[in-house]
């Protein structure tokens, strides 16, 4: 039977070890410079495709997103508005952005290898299920009228869906180019 005292005891000799720098010998790691060793690959290689994805959102979609909101009728300021929320919107959605069409590629069964058809009905889906929530929001969020955002947000559905293989060879170019891999 576990008592009160057997705890005390065991918690005493995981802090005596922690205080050397040793972990409890339960787990995989005896040290920590052991789990940082282990761990810091994979933590360097995410960060890594975190901004590879984040500037590839940035380079394709903030200049092309102007276009169609000038088009839209939004004045500069609200342009700007809107571009610098999606700037801080690709901040905490180009990543997952990113992994989610990797998954669809994955669920749909395709690659580098396949044919152009199979990656457009991919880049054009996942476009398609991802962009009208998002843009709504930094439509909204920028202060955009209902008017103007009954304009933009059908535009750029319509160029999402024409740019969608665009952006994926576009990102899957920019991911070869910095050395993290490309989905199709």
């Amino acid at each position: 039977m576990f008592s009160m005292q057997d705890s005390d005891d065991l918690e005493g000799k995981v802090q005596e070890q922690n205080s050397l720098g040793v972990l409890p010998t339960r787990g995989r790691y005896s040290t920590i410079s052991d789990l940082f060793r282990e761990t810091m690959p994979g933590i360097k290689r995410e960060c890594k495709q975190y901004l590879v994805d984040v500037a590839a959102t940035w380079a394709f979609y903030l200049p092309t997103m102007a276009g169609i909101e000038f088009i839209s009728g939004m004045d500069s300021e609200e342009v700007v508005r809107s571009r610098l929320t999606s700037a801080a919107t690709a901040i905490v959605i180009a990543r997952p952005f990113t992994k989610l069409r990797s998954s669809w590629a994955g669920y749909l069964d395709a690659n580098s290898g396949s044919s152009p058809s199979k990656k457009f009905l991919v880049d054009t889906s996942i476009t398609l299920i991802t962009q009208p929530p998002t843009y709504a929001a930094i439509l909204y969020l920028s202060g955009a009228s209902l008017k103007e955002a009954a304009v933009a947000i059908p535009t750029g559905l319509l160029f999402g869906a024409a740019s969608a293989r665009l952006f994926g060879k576009f990102l899957d170019s920019w991911r070869s180019y910095f050395g993290v891999e490309a989905t199709l």
